[in-house]
């Protein structure tokens, strides 16, 4: 399925990033809450939106977008995602994977988690044939 590959595809390029070794990269189906402090940053790998449409007259054949989320959890202390080089390090892994775009939302606080959050989304776009 097309979705989860592109999903699993960003999940290890930011695994295998010697850059964010010291981060925990888990994939958030769904995301959730956890009623804990964090001692690292956390980040998540999910998937987004999707948008399919038919672009071929008279045949199957479909033209898309699909994005995948990843958030960003950092512990108060280190500061924010942004701050702390965790956002940088995010986006230069989702760099290899070749996206045709990377949004990144201003960070806001979880205070359940003692944390800040930021999430840095990556849009892909491809023509499928059906």
């Amino acid at each position: 399925m097309y979705l989860m590959s592109v999903t699993d595809r960003v999940f290890e390029t930011l695994k295998g990033s010697e850059a964010l070794s010291d981060c925990v990269i888990i994939r958030a189906f769904p995301f959730a809450k956890k009623p804990t402090r964090l001692i690292h940053s956390i980040i998540t790998v999910s998937p987004d939106r999707t948008e399919f449409k038919n672009i071929a007259l008279g045949g199957e054949c479909a033209f898309g977008t699909f994005a995948v989320a990843v958030d960003v959890f950092s512990p108060q202390e280190f500061g924010s995602p942004v701050t702390s080089g965790v956002c940088d390090n995010v986006i230069k892994a989702l760099l290899e994977t070749k996206p045709v775009k990377i949004s990144v939302s201003p960070y806001s606080e979880e205070d359940d988690l003692g944390a800040f959050r930021v999430r840095c989304t990556a849009y892909y776009s491809e023509r499928f044939e059906m």
